[in-house]
């Protein structure tokens, strides 16, 4: 099955962050894992964040003279989220007030999602494409928008799998775009296929968590159900959005930008995809990423992202923009970043002095360029792993850790834990738990 495939599926639906089809689309995701869902209900405010009703519309069409102008019921995008219903005659010039369109893209819809999140401002109105409301002529239009609101329950989807220790990390990705398949279905869809295979480690230290929800609500109503007791235990959090197109990877850091998350990241990606790029917080994507940093969490967060790309909140966001190599390559980078943040060990010398590397007790001795060698180098053969074999030694002092190794020397994790690891098998070294307070 590729990971493709629940974006395919799920791309079209009305979603809103209350809505049927929002509902709906549930047993799909439960049927990829068995997601506990929290419900909070419409109208429920906190902060000044108002859960809206349950929303959906069943008409929605623009006629001239009998004719068919435009039918809102053709894309999810057709009809101004959360418009009221709406029924009547009116000049060109007061419905062009309530058209809303793409300045990029003539002939596709844009996606107009500001009542979401201030429904003080709410009224009717239709996404059009830019060539229709180019070529409306003068005159009176008949405009009617069905829409139906009613109580509901925002919807959090949470999916846990446990580890040693209750210390969580938690992952997020949002549902509540309609007809949107790279924001953010593409980050569900990676979530999902990531924990797939987080449940084969066969140890973990941590605990992991994965969120579906809309975004800022669900994030801010999970939080705020949390007692002090279950707070304390979240770590770290992952922001993951807009990941299939086909541009680099970009790593958005933590408030901060000095945890053990974002140095794991950094490491993970850049020896993945050697065009990626960084950025501090919230200058790179913004997402929920400022609920999990807010005041009385305070919970270093990160976020992954491809954005920006052309057809972002269009009609143009589909599945034909997504690469399943993209997709693949944020699972990769997820479970090599969790690799590393698993095991990231700091060491102990068993002995004193300098070790003959070379030595066939050892036989750890990484050679570097000699011009006196014609053959082709091999792997490992740098100068990078030339001074990590100089200067780890003084590391082995119970403080410093492998991902601080691994940054020093540009190496990926993996690499640097593997040639460690010899060294404890032959009890050389060994590895200990370096718990320390990182600043939040």
């Amino acid at each position: 099955m590729a990971i493709k495939d629940i974006i395919e599926k799920l791309y079209l639906y009305d979603f809103a962050p209350v809505s049927p089809a929002s509902d709906d689309a549930i047993e799909t995701f439960c049927s990829e894992l068995q997601f506990q869902v929290h419900e909070t209900p419409s109208g429920t405010e906190k902060n000044g964040w108002l859960v809206p009703q349950s929303w959906c519309y069943t008409k929605a069409k623009i006629q001239k003279d009998g004719k068919d102008v435009y039918d809102g019921r053709t894309h999810p995008l057709g009809v101004v989220g959360y418009s009221p219903s709406f029924k009547g005659r009116v000049d060109l010039s007061i419905l062009k007030e309530h058209l809303f369109y793409s300045l990029d893209w003539e002939e596709d819809i844009v996606f107009h999602c500001t009542h979401f999140f201030r429904p003080s401002e709410r009224t009717w109105g239709f996404c059009v494409p830019k060539n229709i409301y180019d070529s409306l002529e003068e005159g009176f239009y008949d405009v009617e928008i069905e829409s139906r609101e009613s109580q509901g329950t925002m919807k959090i989807l949470e999916y846990s799998i446990p580890g040693e220790t209750s210390d969580t990390i938690v992952f997020h990705a949002h549902n509540c775009h309609p007809g949107q398949a790279n924001d953010d279905l593409s980050g569900c869809a990676v979530g999902i296929e990531f924990f797939k295979r987080l449940a084969l480690m066969k140890k973990r230290k941590y605990t992991y968590t994965l969120l579906i929800s809309p975004e800022l609500f669900g994030s801010f109503y999970w939080l705020d159900r949390l007692n002090d007791e279950q707070r304390m235990k979240l770590k770290y959090a992952v922001m993951l959005k807009s990941l299939g197109n086909n541009s680099p990877l970009k790593l958005q850091r933590s408030y901060f930008g000095n945890t053990e998350l974002d140095l794991s990241a950094r490491n993970s990606i850049k020896h993945i995809d050697r065009n990626y790029t960084e950025g501090a917080f919230r200058r790179v994507y913004g997402n929920d990423e400022t609920i999990f940093e807010a005041p009385g969490y305070e919970i270093p967060t990160i976020s992954l992202t491809r954005f920006p790309f052309p057809e972002y909140h269009t009609s143009r966001d589909t599945p034909a923009i997504i690469l399943e190599s993209k997709l693949e390559e944020v699972v990769t980078v997820l479970v090599n970043m969790i690799f590393a943040l698993e095991h990231n060990f700091a060491m102990k010398a068993k002995f004193k002095g300098l070790l003959a590397l070379s030595h066939p007790r050892y036989n750890l001795y990484q050679p570097f360029w000699n011009p006196a060698d014609k053959s082709n180098p091999r792997p490992g053969q740098s100068m990078d792993w030339h001074y990590l074999m100089i200067d780890m030694f003084r590391d082995f002092n119970e403080r410093t850790r492998l991902l601080e190794i691994s940054e020093r020397h540009n190496l990926p994790f993996q690499d640097v834990f593997a040639y460690l690891s010899k060294l404890r098998d032959s009890d050389a070294i060994e590895f200990i738990e370096n718990k320390h307070n990182e600043e939040k």
